[in-house]
């Protein structure tokens, strides 16, 4: 069966896909997901990680995890960013920007792989990649750098069509794992062009985490 069908027969992800609406405020979100939303599978399962996290947080708002959309930018309340890595997500221009703003913001980074297909950046990005990577930032190196520090952690695998006993297992295995996540440090000097530019805040955000997924 395909995920998407797999992914709306089961109770929990039936809860999270009727509650994508009911999200914490963006403006004091402390804890985001970031999932490529060119693909459909990846907007899914980042919902359905954020109905889990919901559960497993404390009761404050501000702990929910809000999914961000295609056009959000990181609120200054940041402090984890959950990145839904799926095949082709780091060809996304709102993907690689929204990584480098969280790592100039100094958050901290893990990586949950929701797609068997996804595969880790390489040295050969920036080429594969030459005319995406120079209209995001004119530090391409720095680009590469971030996303090879983003899996120096063992990632946290994801099955967002697995059963509800595993879908629950997995997201508490996430949750434990935001807790210790590393932090993104001394990229003060990498230039990211594009939206969301004035909006950056460049001074270091102590306890401030992004999460891969």
């Amino acid at each position: 069966q395909e995920l998407s069908t797999k992914l709306t027969q089961g109770s929990i992800a039936t809860t999270a896909l009727a509650l994508m609406e009911d999200a914490p405020s963006a403006s004091s979100a402390q804890n985001l997901i970031l999932p490529d939303h060119s693909n459909w599978e990846a907007v899914t399962a980042a919902h359905i990680l954020a109905h889990l996290l919901s559960k497993s947080t404390s009761q404050a708002a501000t702990k929910a995890p809000l999914v961000l959309g295609p056009d959000m930018e990181l609120p200054e309340s940041a402090a984890t960013l959950i990145v839904v890595c799926t095949t082709g997500a780091f060809s996304q221009s709102h993907m690689l920007r929204t990584v480098m703003l969280a790592a100039k913001s100094g958050l901290s980074h893990l990586a949950v792989i929701t797609d068997e297909g996804f595969r880790f950046p390489t040295d050969n990005f920036l080429n594969d990649n030459q005319a995406l990577v120079a209209s995001l930032t004119g530090t391409p190196e720095q680009l590469l750098l971030i996303l090879k520090r983003i899996f120096e952690q063992s990632a946290v695998s994801f099955n967002a069509s697995g059963s509800d006993e595993s879908l629950v297992k997995k997201a508490a295995e996430v949750a434990e794992r935001m807790s210790r996540a590393t932090q993104f440090l001394d990229l003060k000097d990498l230039d990211i062009k594009g939206p969301g530019e004035k909006d950056l805040i460049v001074s270091s955000i102590s306890g401030k985490h992004m999460v891969l997924v």
